[in-house]
């Protein structure tokens, strides 16, 4: 799963239910599945091959999907949480998640009868690349948006679509190193540079004057420098020689 937060137990080889137990308390957890597994040689255990009536040859298997994970304290259910996905046997990220609610519904629904009507329900959207991409009311309205090839996010806004929103603007270089963050609305940017002995790090310009660092000391490995100015960013200086980190703030 991507992004989802959520912690499963990693592989369904017992059945269709899995049983844990904490001792403290004596309260147990239960875990029904998706794919259910029956005794013997069934035919979605693991280490058989494809069951085509739920995985296309050559796709990715899903054994671990949980439909509702069930906390009781011996026969009485407290809480009980069901969870819908965009693929339960190849992807498995979680689209729903539906908290029972006893005030809504008194006693426990049967298996897969959660819904808005008896449950808290969080909802989350994925792009085409399996990449979480919204998360929906009653949890922090987030937008994540990426490059458009589903391999780095670019921004983030919390609160979206609201007078609340924040948002965050993340550059990368070639795709795979931070380089400016950026707090949107408040105009608050943070830069990361990084650089062995031999590779000079970016130099700091403030509009057309090249800075000259004063006070003896270069900035180095894990120093913090902080301008309070409109900067740019090139790389034909040498600031120092190991890794530094400079935000630059507005």
């Amino acid at each position: 799963m991507t992004g989802t937060g959520i912690s499963f137990p990693k592989l369904n080889t017992a059945g269709s239910i899995i049983r844990s137990k904490r001792g403290y308390d004596q309260t147990q957890t239960d875990f029904n599945y998706f794919v259910t597994l029956g005794s013997g040689n069934d035919p979605n255990a693991y280490w058989n091959p494809h069951n085509p009536a739920l995985w296309a040859p050559q796709s990715a298997r899903r054994l671990n999907a949980v439909l509702r994970r069930t906390i009781s304290d011996g026969s009485a259910p407290y809480a009980a949480t069901e969870f819908s996905y965009d693929n339960p046997y190849a992807n498995g990220n979680v689209t729903a998640e539906k908290q029972w609610d006893s005030v809504k519904s008194p006693s426990l629904p049967a298996l897969g009868q959660l819904s808005s009507g008896n449950s808290q329900f969080l909802s989350r959207n994925y792009d085409s690349y399996g990449n979480l991409a919204d998360i929906y009311e009653p949890q922090m309205r987030t937008h994540i948006a990426d490059d458009g090839a589903g391999n780095v996010v670019t921004r983030v806004e919390r609160g979206y679509q609201t007078s609340a929103k924040s948002s965050w603007q993340y550059a990368w270089a070639n795709g795979v190193a931070l380089q400016p963050k950026t707090d949107a609305d408040n105009g608050l940017i943070t830069i990361y540079a990084s650089a062995t002995a031999a590779i000079p790090l970016p130099r700091l310009a403030i509009g057309l004057v090249k800075p000259t660092w004063t006070g003896g000391v270069v900035p180095g490995n894990g120093d913090t420098v902080t301008i309070n100015h409109a900067v740019t960013v090139d790389v034909n200086t040498t600031i120092g020689t190991s890794r530094a980190i400079k935000q630059r703030m507005w």
